[in-house]
Order: C-alpha cells, then sequence, then structure tokens
C-alpha cells in the first residue's frame, strides 16, 4: 500500500471509534460533579486527577503525523512522513490561585522542553508567572499548535517572533469579559526562534510588553474585534547571529549577517471572529543593530526584518468559530454534528529582508552596507476538518514566490509549492 493510502486508511481508523464516543462524552461533560468532592478521577477531554477543590492535575497528550511533498523537490526522496509531534503535558491547579504546566516533547526536536512554569493568579487583573514559557508577542506565535488555523504557522511568527524562553512575567485583565489584557515580562534569552543553526542562543536579556483590548465588546457583531500591540527588546552580542529567513519547506532564502547593539520588535494584531467566520492580520518589524561591523569597523545601518499576514477562515458546515469548531453545532445534517466542521482557510503573507538604507550599490555580503533586499511571498490555501473535540485533519496548499532566485533553495527557481498534510490527535 502506498503511503498516501495509509494516511486515510490511518484517519479512518483513528476517528470512527471516537465519532461515536463523541455524544457519550457530551452528556457526560453536561453532568453535574459528584457530590463526593474527595480524591476522584474525571474524564472530560482528557483524564483528570481531582482531589476536593484544592487539587486537580490533568494529563495532556498531543500527536501530529504531517505527510509532506514539494514542487520542486528540494530535498532527496520525495514524499515524507513526519512525525512532527508527539507531546505529554501535566497541567492543573493548587489552592486555586497556584496555576502550573510541564510538557514535554518526544520528537527529536532543538528544544523539547516546552512549557515548563508555574502561575500565581492573586485576582484576575494581578497575575504572576514564572519559568519557561512564550514570550509575550505576535498572536500567531502564541496560539497553541493544536489550534492553529493553518499547519504551519505564518513566516512571520515563526521566523520573527522570539517564541519561548525563561523568565517572569506580569498580566492579567480588566473591564468586563477581559476586554483589556496586559503582558509584561523579562527573559534571560531572546527566544527559541532567534538561535542560530547551532541552537546557540543569539540574544540577551530580553524586555517585552503586550496589550490588547476589544473595543466594542458590549457589541454583538463586533464584541470579538480585538487590536493589539506588542514591543520588546534584547540585547545582540557581536557575531553572524541575524534572524534568519526561511521557506515554509523549512529552507534558508537569507543567511545570517554580523550584528552587534540590541534588537527590537514591534507587533500590530488584528483579531475577529464573527459566526462561523474569523479574520486575522498582523504585521512584524524588527531592527538590529550592526555597531562597528563594517570592514574599517564602521557602524552599517540596521538590519530591517519586516512582514505580514492577513487570513480568513469560514466553517462552511456553520458552527460559531469563536466557541469552538469542534464542539458546535451546524446547520448540516439538521443541525447533528455527526460528521464534526469542516473549515476553509486562505492566507496571504510575506516577509523581508534589507537593510535601513538605499544609498551604494546592494550587495548580498555579511558586512554590506546596502543589503540587497530579499523577500518570501506567500499564498496558503486550507481545508481543515474537526471531527470531534479530539481528532483533527488538515490539508495545505503553499504557493511560494522567493524575490531573490539567487539566494533561492535550487538557484534560479523562484517559484515553489509546498504541499502538507496533517492528522492530529490531541487529549
Amino acid at each position: 500500500m502506498t503511503p498516501l493510502p495509509r494516511i486515510l486508511l490511518g484517519v479512518f481508523m483513528a476517528v470512527a471509534p471516537l465519532l461515536a464516543q463523541d455524544t457519550e462524552q457530551e452528556k457526560e461533560q453536561a453532568e453535574k460533579e459528584p457530590a463526593n468532592k474527595g480524591v476522584r478521577s474525571v474524564w472530560k477531554k482528557h483524564p483528570s486527577f481531582r482531589a476536593g477543590d484544592w487539587l486537580r492535575v490533568d494529563f495532556r497528550a498531543r500527536f501530529q503525523l504531517d505527510w509532506i511533498t514539494r514542487d520542486p523537490e528540494t530535498k532527496p526522496g520525495g514524499g515524507l512522513f513526519d512525525f512532527t509531534r508527539k507531546r505529554l503535558a501535566i497541567e492543573g491547579t493548587f489552592l486555586r490561585w497556584f496555576e502550573y504546566e510541564v510538557s514535554r516533547e518526544l520528537s527529536e526536536t532543538d528544544f523539547p522542553w516546552k512549557d515548563v512554569y508555574g502561575n500565581f493568579k492573586l485576582n484576575r487583573s494581578v497575575q504572576v508567572r514564572g519559568g519557561r514559557f512564550r514570550i509575550p508577542f505576535s498572536q500567531d506565535q502564541l496560539t497553541g499548535p493544536t489550534n492553529l488555523d493553518f499547519i504551519d504557522r505564518s513566516r512571520i511568527a515563526d521566523r520573527l517572533a522570539p517564541n519561548r524562553d525563561t523568565g517572569a512575567m506580569a498580566h492579567g485583565s480588566f473591564f468586563e469579559g477581559g476586554a483589556l489584557k496586559y503582558q509584561a515580562g523579562y527573559f534571560f534569552n531572546d527566544g527559541d526562534n532567534a538561535a542560530d543553526r547551532n541552537n546557540n542562543r543569539t540574544g540577551e536579556n530580553t524586555a517585552a510588553l503586550r496589550l490588547t483590548g476589544r473595543p466594542l465588546s458590549k457589541s454583538g457583531l463586533f464584541g470579538s474585534l480585538t487590536l493589539g500591540g506588542a514591543f520588546n527588546r534584547a540585547g545582540v552580542p557581536e557575531g553572524l547571529v541575524s534572524l534568519r529567513g526561511r521557506t515554509t519547506g523549512k529552507e534558508t532564502f537569507f543567511s545570517e549577517v554580523f550584528v552587534n547593539g540590541t534588537r527590537m520588535r514591534t507587533g500590530a494584531e488584528f483579531s475577529w471572529t464573527p459566526g462561523p467566520f474569523a479574520l486575522k492580520a498582523e504585521f512584524i518589524s524588527v531592527r538590529e543593530q550592526r555597531l562597528g561591523q563594517g570592514l574599517r569597523q564602521e557602524d552599517l545601518p540596521d538590519l530591517l526584518e519586516r512582514g505580514w499576514y492577513v487570513y480568513g477562515t469560514w466553517a462552511i458546515t456553520g458552527q460559531n468559530k469563536a466557541r469552538g469548531l469542534a464542539r458546535g453545532r451546524g446547520w448540516l445534517l439538521g443541525g447533528k454534528n455527526r460528521f464534526g466542521a469542516l473549515e476553509l482557510a486562505v492566507r496571504a503573507e510575506s516577509i523581508r529582508f534589507a537593510s535601513d538604507t538605499n544609498a551604494g550599490r546592494p550587495s548580498r555580503t555579511q558586512r554590506a552596507a546596502n543589503i540587497l533586499q530579499t523577500s518570501d511571498r506567500a499564498w496558503t490555501f486550507g481545508v481543515n476538518w474537526y471531527a470531534n473535540q479530539w481528532v483533527k485533519a488538515q490539508a495545505n496548499f503553499t504557493r511560494e514566490y522567493l524575490e531573490d532566485a539567487f539566494r533561492a533553495p535550487i538557484q534560479g527557481v523562484n517559484l515553489y509549492w509546498v504541499y502538507k498534510y496533517r492528522l492530529q490527535l490531541s487529549l
């Protein structure tokens, strides 16, 4: 049997028994908590251990199997199976005011320990988190991998946002329904995404701030409309440690250049989820100093990395996006949820690398004053099937155009297609 039919067979075998269990699961969740609130085990979406009202331990697992092909093929071997994620986690609460999570990736990865933190909750407005977790920057990067609308994050979230690091953060929300939220933190380094090819940290202590708000929170149609902004600043040691550009197919199209000084990120974000639709957009700008990096040790113009994305989704089966497609009821089959939710998605995006000057002859060298600009512009078309609250299948078709064909994965070729299929199981 060829690989693709094996995937389809595996999807069917995984989904069929869970579809039958979904209705029973909903009934169980609708039931009230038992009168006996002593030590007990509970299954609500995932197994959980409870001890009265003072301890909750949830056991979580996430598995993602991908099938990837490229045109033209940039790596030998053609189609490729990839167990992208095999992640186990424990999370819960202690005495109601202390929350915790410990998660580890079992697949081969550069950073196996994911979220490892504790969160002290004085009240809704004042909370303090410490440990290893995502630096508050970029709504796309802050979205968990099992909740993404596309198989891959946008290029700006994957390459320009910092991702996880170790530090501390104050956060909370104000006003009715948490209409205004803040996150302010300080971290030892500049996140996993800023690591070099050998997984060495390229940024020093990072200060981060993010604010989001729903200005029309009391409006029915526009109540979910969210606007946000973020900023962070990190020191960058002298060396060949700038951020680099990579395609959806994980190929480098912009290599590191020499930097020294500070790395500053600014970001703006937009999100709106009316009914079965979702519309999201984001802009990120990164500026890296190049102090003393000229051939005569003169200061060079800053390296600029900028990009954006806009995407929309539509649950054609009618479920409410904000309430969760896996649990919602659609208009198909008289409101029954027998076949889950089917969603269409499309995303346009761009990421660009250049120096903060147009003076002089542009060059691709690592100490050029005027770095020759290059960019990656992409369209992604996707289909998501939410079989139930545990099983999700996705198909993405991405068209990428690289501005500088000389630095492309295949020299002289600008246009690339990437086809990805994913089966996800989460408990």
